[in-house]
């Protein structure tokens, strides 16, 4: 019973972190595209920089 219990609150704690990833990476594509926008620079390589930079960032 314990082992389950262990494995639900592991698989809680990990869709918690997915989740606040997700949030960064969304928060982090929409500065980068704001910032885009105002300095008129349409450049969708930007953005990819931008959310390769954040997936590869160490958790916080």
């Amino acid at each position: 019973m314990r082992n389950r219990l262990e494995l639900v609150e592991s698989a809680t704690g990990n869709l918690k972190q997915l989740e606040d990833q997700q949030q960064v990476m969304a928060q982090t594509y929409s500065r980068f595209q704001n910032e885009v926008v105002e300095r008129g620079v349409a450049n969708e390589k930007v953005f990819v920089t931008a959310l390769q930079l954040a997936a590869n960032a160490p958790p916080y």
